[in-house]
Protein backbone atom coordinates (compact mmCIF):
# COMPACT_ATOMS: atom_id res chain seq x y z
CA UNK A 1 0.00 0.00 0.00
CA UNK A 2 1.29 3.47 -0.80
CA UNK A 3 0.09 6.95 -0.11
CA UNK A 4 0.57 10.19 -2.00
CA UNK A 5 0.55 13.70 -0.60
CA UNK A 6 -1.51 16.70 -1.64
CA UNK A 7 -0.42 20.31 -1.33
CA UNK A 8 -2.96 23.14 -1.28
CA UNK A 9 -0.73 26.21 -0.97
CA UNK A 10 -0.28 28.36 -4.05
CA UNK A 11 3.37 29.05 -4.86
CA UNK A 12 4.20 31.14 -7.93
CA UNK A 13 7.39 30.69 -9.96
CA UNK A 14 8.52 33.00 -12.77
CA UNK A 15 9.27 31.55 -16.18
CA UNK A 16 11.28 33.00 -19.01
CA UNK A 17 9.24 33.68 -22.15
CA UNK A 18 9.87 34.98 -25.64
CA UNK A 19 7.27 36.69 -27.81
CA UNK A 20 6.22 34.87 -30.94
CA UNK A 21 4.82 36.40 -34.04
CA UNK A 22 1.89 35.13 -36.08
CA UNK A 23 -1.33 35.21 -34.08
CA UNK A 24 0.48 36.87 -31.13
CA UNK A 25 1.48 33.96 -28.93
CA UNK A 26 3.79 33.96 -25.93
CA UNK A 27 6.03 30.92 -26.12
CA UNK A 28 6.60 28.95 -22.89
CA UNK A 29 10.04 27.97 -21.67
CA UNK A 30 11.46 25.04 -23.57
CA UNK A 31 9.21 25.42 -26.67
CA UNK A 32 10.89 28.35 -28.42
CA UNK A 33 12.47 26.10 -31.05
CA UNK A 34 9.25 24.20 -31.64
CA UNK A 35 6.82 27.04 -32.30
CA UNK A 36 6.33 26.46 -36.04
CA UNK A 37 6.04 22.71 -35.50
CA UNK A 38 3.47 23.19 -32.72
CA UNK A 39 1.51 25.76 -34.69
CA UNK A 40 1.38 23.54 -37.79
CA UNK A 41 0.19 20.63 -35.67
CA UNK A 42 -2.59 22.71 -34.13
CA UNK A 43 -3.66 24.14 -37.48
CA UNK A 44 -3.91 20.61 -38.86
CA UNK A 45 -5.92 19.46 -35.82
CA UNK A 46 -8.28 22.42 -36.20
CA UNK A 47 -8.93 21.71 -39.89
CA UNK A 48 -9.39 17.96 -39.48
CA UNK A 49 -11.79 17.87 -36.51
CA UNK A 50 -15.56 18.14 -36.69
CA UNK A 51 -17.01 21.31 -35.18
CA UNK A 52 -19.72 19.55 -33.09
CA UNK A 53 -17.43 17.15 -31.35
CA UNK A 54 -16.77 16.84 -27.62
CA UNK A 55 -13.55 15.03 -26.86
CA UNK A 56 -10.27 15.13 -25.06
CA UNK A 57 -7.35 16.29 -27.15
CA UNK A 58 -3.86 15.04 -26.27
CA UNK A 59 -1.20 17.46 -27.40
CA UNK A 60 2.36 16.52 -28.49
CA UNK A 61 3.58 16.90 -24.89
CA UNK A 62 1.11 14.29 -23.71
CA UNK A 63 -1.26 16.50 -21.68
CA UNK A 64 -4.99 16.11 -22.17
CA UNK A 65 -7.23 19.05 -22.98
CA UNK A 66 -11.03 19.13 -23.17
CA UNK A 67 -12.60 20.57 -26.32
CA UNK A 68 -16.07 21.98 -25.63
CA UNK A 69 -18.99 20.98 -27.83
CA UNK A 70 -19.57 23.23 -30.82
CA UNK A 71 -16.03 24.59 -31.06
CA UNK A 72 -15.19 25.93 -34.48
CA UNK A 73 -11.87 25.49 -36.24
CA UNK A 74 -10.38 28.70 -34.87
CA UNK A 75 -11.36 27.79 -31.32
CA UNK A 76 -9.88 24.32 -31.77
CA UNK A 77 -6.65 25.92 -32.87
CA UNK A 78 -6.59 28.17 -29.79
CA UNK A 79 -7.34 25.27 -27.42
CA UNK A 80 -4.57 23.22 -28.97
CA UNK A 81 -1.98 25.99 -28.60
CA UNK A 82 -3.06 26.70 -25.02
CA UNK A 83 -2.80 23.04 -24.15
CA UNK A 84 0.93 23.19 -24.96
CA UNK A 85 1.48 26.21 -22.73
CA UNK A 86 1.26 29.00 -25.31
CA UNK A 87 -0.43 32.15 -24.04
CA UNK A 88 -2.28 34.47 -26.38
CA UNK A 89 -1.43 38.16 -26.24
CA UNK A 90 -4.64 40.19 -25.87
CA UNK A 91 -5.37 43.84 -26.54
CA UNK A 92 -4.78 44.56 -22.84
CA UNK A 93 -1.60 42.50 -22.65
CA UNK A 94 0.89 43.47 -25.31
CA UNK A 95 3.94 41.82 -23.77
CA UNK A 96 4.99 38.30 -22.87
CA UNK A 97 6.64 39.47 -19.66
CA UNK A 98 5.13 37.71 -16.65
CA UNK A 99 6.82 39.14 -13.59
CA UNK A 100 4.91 42.41 -13.39
CA UNK A 101 1.51 41.18 -14.47
CA UNK A 102 -0.79 40.08 -11.65
CA UNK A 103 -3.74 39.18 -13.90
CA UNK A 104 -2.14 35.90 -14.96
CA UNK A 105 -1.31 35.11 -11.35
CA UNK A 106 -4.89 35.75 -10.31
CA UNK A 107 -6.22 33.56 -13.08
CA UNK A 108 -3.74 30.84 -12.21
CA UNK A 109 -4.77 30.98 -8.55
CA UNK A 110 -8.44 30.81 -9.45
CA UNK A 111 -8.03 27.75 -11.66
CA UNK A 112 -5.67 26.14 -9.16
CA UNK A 113 -8.11 26.48 -6.25
CA UNK A 114 -10.91 25.16 -8.43
CA UNK A 115 -8.75 22.19 -9.44
CA UNK A 116 -7.92 21.52 -5.82
CA UNK A 117 -11.61 21.32 -4.94
CA UNK A 118 -12.23 18.85 -7.76
CA UNK A 119 -9.22 16.83 -6.61
CA UNK A 120 -10.48 16.69 -3.02
CA UNK A 121 -13.91 15.61 -4.29
CA UNK A 122 -12.25 12.83 -6.34
CA UNK A 123 -13.34 14.42 -9.64
CA UNK A 124 -9.93 13.86 -11.11
CA UNK A 125 -10.61 14.53 -14.80
CA UNK A 126 -12.19 17.89 -13.97
CA UNK A 127 -9.29 18.67 -11.65
CA UNK A 128 -6.85 18.08 -14.52
CA UNK A 129 -8.73 20.56 -16.72
CA UNK A 130 -8.50 23.25 -14.05
CA UNK A 131 -4.82 22.58 -13.36
CA UNK A 132 -4.20 22.79 -17.12
CA UNK A 133 -5.69 26.27 -17.13
CA UNK A 134 -3.70 27.26 -14.05
CA UNK A 135 -0.46 26.12 -15.65
CA UNK A 136 -1.34 27.86 -18.94
CA UNK A 137 -1.73 31.15 -17.09
CA UNK A 138 1.16 30.84 -14.67
CA UNK A 139 3.11 27.58 -14.18
CA UNK A 140 3.85 26.61 -10.58
CA UNK A 141 5.28 23.61 -8.76
CA UNK A 142 2.03 23.06 -6.89
CA UNK A 143 -0.11 23.03 -10.01
CA UNK A 144 2.13 20.40 -11.60
CA UNK A 145 2.30 18.48 -8.32
CA UNK A 146 -1.46 18.33 -7.86
CA UNK A 147 -2.11 17.57 -11.52
CA UNK A 148 0.32 14.71 -11.00
CA UNK A 149 -1.82 13.58 -8.06
CA UNK A 150 -4.90 13.60 -10.25
CA UNK A 151 -3.14 11.55 -12.94
CA UNK A 152 -1.94 9.15 -10.23
CA UNK A 153 -5.48 8.57 -8.99
CA UNK A 154 -6.53 7.87 -12.57
CA UNK A 155 -3.66 5.32 -12.78
CA UNK A 156 -1.98 7.34 -15.51
CA UNK A 157 1.35 6.93 -13.79
CA UNK A 158 3.60 8.04 -16.67
CA UNK A 159 1.89 11.41 -16.79
CA UNK A 160 1.95 11.65 -13.01
CA UNK A 161 5.71 11.08 -13.04
CA UNK A 162 6.14 13.75 -15.70
CA UNK A 163 4.31 16.31 -13.57
CA UNK A 164 6.13 15.33 -10.37
CA UNK A 165 9.43 15.70 -12.20
CA UNK A 166 8.56 19.22 -13.35
CA UNK A 167 7.47 20.07 -9.81
CA UNK A 168 10.82 18.83 -8.49
CA UNK A 169 12.66 21.03 -11.01
CA UNK A 170 10.63 24.03 -9.89
CA UNK A 171 10.86 23.23 -6.18
CA UNK A 172 13.95 21.06 -5.61
CA UNK A 173 13.97 21.44 -1.82
CA UNK A 174 10.58 19.83 -1.27
CA UNK A 175 10.30 16.09 -0.66
CA UNK A 176 6.59 15.35 -1.18
CA UNK A 177 7.18 15.37 -4.94
CA UNK A 178 9.86 12.69 -4.53
CA UNK A 179 7.54 10.70 -2.27
CA UNK A 180 4.68 10.70 -4.76
CA UNK A 181 6.92 10.05 -7.74
CA UNK A 182 8.33 7.07 -5.85
CA UNK A 183 4.79 5.74 -5.41
CA UNK A 184 4.15 6.14 -9.16
CA UNK A 185 7.39 4.36 -10.05
CA UNK A 186 6.37 1.54 -7.72
CA UNK A 187 3.03 1.15 -9.50
CA UNK A 188 4.88 0.88 -12.81
CA UNK A 189 7.15 -1.82 -11.41
CA UNK A 190 10.21 0.44 -11.51
CA UNK A 191 11.25 -0.46 -7.98
CA UNK A 192 14.85 0.75 -8.11
CA UNK A 193 13.68 4.22 -9.18
CA UNK A 194 11.08 4.15 -6.41
CA UNK A 195 13.80 3.35 -3.86
CA UNK A 196 15.95 6.20 -5.19
CA UNK A 197 13.09 8.65 -4.68
CA UNK A 198 12.40 7.38 -1.16
CA UNK A 199 16.12 7.78 -0.45
CA UNK A 200 15.74 11.45 -1.41
CA UNK A 201 12.76 11.80 0.94
CA UNK A 202 14.53 10.17 3.89
CA UNK A 203 17.67 12.22 3.25
CA UNK A 204 15.55 15.35 3.69
CA UNK A 205 13.46 13.99 6.59
CA UNK A 206 14.93 11.11 8.61
CA UNK A 207 11.66 10.70 10.54
CA UNK A 208 9.32 10.24 7.56
CA UNK A 209 7.78 6.90 8.65
CA UNK A 210 5.69 6.40 5.49
CA UNK A 211 8.79 6.70 3.32
CA UNK A 212 10.46 3.87 5.25
CA UNK A 213 7.32 1.75 4.87
CA UNK A 214 7.10 2.33 1.11
CA UNK A 215 10.81 1.72 0.65
CA UNK A 216 10.38 -1.51 2.61
CA UNK A 217 7.67 -2.58 0.15
CA UNK A 218 10.01 -1.95 -2.78
CA UNK A 219 12.83 -3.94 -1.18
CA UNK A 220 10.36 -6.72 -0.41
CA UNK A 221 9.35 -7.03 -4.08
CA UNK A 222 13.04 -7.09 -5.03
CA UNK A 223 13.47 -9.96 -2.50
CA UNK A 224 15.95 -7.93 -0.45
CA UNK A 225 14.23 -9.09 2.70
CA UNK A 226 16.78 -7.90 5.27
CA UNK A 227 16.48 -4.34 3.94
CA UNK A 228 12.69 -4.64 3.84
CA UNK A 229 12.55 -5.74 7.48
CA UNK A 230 14.91 -2.93 8.52
CA UNK A 231 12.70 -0.35 6.81
CA UNK A 232 9.49 -1.78 8.29
CA UNK A 233 11.12 -1.73 11.72
CA UNK A 234 12.13 1.93 11.31
CA UNK A 235 8.61 2.84 10.21
CA UNK A 236 7.11 1.23 13.33
CA UNK A 237 9.70 2.78 15.63
CA UNK A 238 8.98 6.26 14.25
CA UNK A 239 5.19 5.90 14.27
CA UNK A 240 4.02 2.87 16.33
CA UNK A 241 0.34 3.71 15.83
CA UNK A 242 0.60 5.03 12.27
CA UNK A 243 -1.49 4.14 9.27
CA UNK A 244 0.79 1.33 8.15
CA UNK A 245 2.27 0.19 11.47
CA UNK A 246 0.08 -2.91 11.69
CA UNK A 247 0.79 -3.83 8.07
CA UNK A 248 4.49 -3.42 8.77
CA UNK A 249 4.23 -5.80 11.73
CA UNK A 250 2.44 -8.34 9.56
CA UNK A 251 5.14 -8.08 6.88
CA UNK A 252 7.89 -8.56 9.47
CA UNK A 253 6.14 -11.67 10.78
CA UNK A 254 5.84 -12.97 7.24
CA UNK A 255 9.43 -12.26 6.25
CA UNK A 256 11.02 -13.20 9.58
CA UNK A 257 8.90 -15.72 11.51
CA UNK A 258 11.30 -15.86 14.46
CA UNK A 259 12.87 -12.42 15.05
CA UNK A 260 14.97 -12.05 18.20
CA UNK A 261 13.27 -10.88 21.39
CA UNK A 262 14.71 -7.35 21.27
CA UNK A 263 13.41 -6.85 17.73
CA UNK A 264 9.99 -8.23 18.66
CA UNK A 265 9.73 -5.86 21.61
CA UNK A 266 10.96 -2.91 19.54
CA UNK A 267 8.29 -3.32 16.88
CA UNK A 268 5.53 -4.42 19.25
CA UNK A 269 5.25 -8.04 18.17
CA UNK A 270 5.61 -9.46 21.67
CA UNK A 271 2.19 -10.95 22.50
CA UNK A 272 0.45 -9.71 25.63
CA UNK A 273 0.87 -11.84 28.71
CA UNK A 274 -2.07 -14.16 29.40
CA UNK A 275 -4.27 -13.41 32.38
CA UNK A 276 -4.69 -16.00 35.13
CA UNK A 277 -8.31 -16.76 36.03
CA UNK A 278 -9.01 -18.51 39.34
CA UNK A 279 -12.58 -19.34 40.20
CA UNK A 280 -13.92 -18.89 43.71
CA UNK A 281 -14.51 -22.64 43.94
CA UNK A 282 -10.84 -23.36 43.21
CA UNK A 283 -9.67 -20.73 45.70
CA UNK A 284 -11.85 -22.16 48.45
CA UNK A 285 -10.92 -25.77 47.73
CA UNK A 286 -7.15 -25.53 47.21
CA UNK A 287 -5.53 -23.25 49.81
CA UNK A 288 -2.24 -25.10 50.39
CA UNK A 289 0.41 -26.87 48.36
CA UNK A 290 3.32 -29.16 49.21
CA UNK A 291 6.78 -28.69 47.72
CA UNK A 292 9.58 -31.20 47.65
CA UNK A 293 13.00 -29.63 48.26
CA UNK A 294 16.11 -31.67 47.42
CA UNK A 295 19.62 -30.66 48.44
CA UNK A 296 21.77 -32.13 45.66
CA UNK A 297 24.93 -31.80 47.69
CA UNK A 298 23.65 -34.10 50.44
CA UNK A 299 20.86 -35.97 48.69
CA UNK A 300 18.43 -35.03 51.46
CA UNK A 301 14.75 -34.27 50.74
CA UNK A 302 12.40 -32.07 52.68
CA UNK A 303 8.68 -31.48 52.30
CA UNK A 304 7.29 -28.00 52.78
CA UNK A 305 3.58 -27.29 53.16
CA UNK A 306 2.72 -23.68 52.47
CA UNK A 307 -0.37 -21.61 51.75
CA UNK A 308 -1.00 -20.14 48.31
CA UNK A 309 -0.07 -16.49 47.84
CA UNK A 310 2.59 -16.71 50.55
CA UNK A 311 6.35 -17.38 50.72
CA UNK A 312 9.04 -19.43 52.46
CA UNK A 313 12.81 -19.60 52.60
CA UNK A 314 14.74 -22.71 51.71
CA UNK A 315 16.54 -23.81 54.86
CA UNK A 316 20.29 -23.20 54.87
CA UNK A 317 20.17 -20.82 51.88
CA UNK A 318 19.18 -17.29 50.88
CA UNK A 319 16.59 -18.64 48.43
CA UNK A 320 13.02 -17.40 48.88
CA UNK A 321 10.09 -19.09 47.16
CA UNK A 322 7.11 -16.80 46.57
CA UNK A 323 4.06 -18.96 46.00
CA UNK A 324 1.27 -17.70 43.78
CA UNK A 325 -1.94 -19.36 42.64
CA UNK A 326 -2.61 -23.08 42.41
CA UNK A 327 -4.68 -24.60 39.62
CA UNK A 328 -5.77 -28.25 40.02
CA UNK A 329 -6.55 -28.74 36.32
CA UNK A 330 -4.20 -26.36 34.50
CA UNK A 331 -5.13 -25.22 30.98
CA UNK A 332 -3.70 -22.45 28.76
CA UNK A 333 -6.34 -21.19 26.30
CA UNK A 334 -5.58 -18.23 24.05
CA UNK A 335 -4.80 -15.37 26.43
CA UNK A 336 -6.16 -17.07 29.54
CA UNK A 337 -4.69 -19.51 32.04
CA UNK A 338 -7.31 -21.28 34.14
CA UNK A 339 -8.42 -24.53 35.75
CA UNK A 340 -11.04 -26.18 33.58
CA UNK A 341 -12.27 -28.35 36.46
CA UNK A 342 -11.87 -28.45 40.23
CA UNK A 343 -10.31 -31.91 40.13
CA UNK A 344 -6.59 -32.68 40.46
CA UNK A 345 -6.09 -33.68 36.83
CA UNK A 346 -3.14 -31.44 35.94
CA UNK A 347 -1.95 -29.67 39.11
CA UNK A 348 0.28 -26.61 38.70
CA UNK A 349 1.44 -23.75 40.90
CA UNK A 350 2.97 -20.43 39.92
CA UNK A 351 6.13 -19.46 41.78
CA UNK A 352 8.68 -16.67 41.80
CA UNK A 353 12.05 -17.72 43.22
CA UNK A 354 14.62 -15.16 44.40
CA UNK A 355 18.21 -15.73 45.50
CA UNK A 356 20.21 -12.95 47.13
CA UNK A 357 17.63 -10.40 46.01
CA UNK A 358 17.79 -11.49 42.36
CA UNK A 359 14.97 -13.29 40.61
CA UNK A 360 16.25 -16.62 39.27
CA UNK A 361 12.97 -18.25 38.25
CA UNK A 362 9.41 -17.25 37.44
CA UNK A 363 6.86 -19.66 36.04
CA UNK A 364 4.73 -22.73 36.60
CA UNK A 365 5.74 -25.96 38.32
CA UNK A 366 3.74 -29.02 37.27
CA UNK A 367 3.13 -31.99 39.60
CA UNK A 368 2.76 -34.59 36.88
CA UNK A 369 5.19 -33.07 34.38
CA UNK A 370 8.14 -31.80 36.47
CA UNK A 371 10.42 -31.87 33.42
CA UNK A 372 8.47 -29.04 31.73
CA UNK A 373 10.19 -25.70 32.44
CA UNK A 374 11.78 -26.97 35.66
CA UNK A 375 13.52 -24.83 38.26
CA UNK A 376 17.24 -25.26 37.66
CA UNK A 377 19.83 -24.62 40.34
CA UNK A 378 23.32 -25.97 40.98
CA UNK A 379 22.39 -27.14 44.50
CA UNK A 380 18.64 -27.24 45.03
CA UNK A 381 15.79 -28.90 43.20
CA UNK A 382 12.31 -27.58 43.94
CA UNK A 383 9.27 -29.41 42.61
CA UNK A 384 5.53 -29.43 43.26
CA UNK A 385 4.55 -32.50 45.24
CA UNK A 386 0.78 -31.92 45.37
CA UNK A 387 -2.05 -29.57 46.09
CA UNK A 388 -3.88 -29.91 49.40
CA UNK A 389 -7.65 -30.02 49.29
CA UNK A 390 -9.39 -28.17 52.11
CA UNK A 391 -11.63 -30.24 54.36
Amino acid sequence: MRTIKFIGVVIIFLISTSCATHYSWCTPTGRAGYFKQDESRCQFEARSRKTNYYSTYTNPQGFGYVIPTGSNAEQLYVYCMQSMGYRQISMQTTSCAVSGNSSYKNEADRYFNSGLKYLQNKQYSLAIIEFNMSIDNYPSANAHFNRGNAYYELKRYDKAIRDYTIAIELNPNSFDEYFNRGAAYYELGQYEKAINDYNEVIERDLEYADAYFNRGNAYNVLKQYDKAIANYTNAISLDPNGTFSELARIMIKKLSPTPDRDTREKIGLEPPKPSVVVSREVKNTWRHVIFLIEDKSTGKHRRVKIGTNSSFQVEGSDITVNVGVFLPDFRHEDLKILSITNESNNPAVHVNIVEGGTEIFAGWLYERFPEIHPFQHNRYEITLKQGVRSK
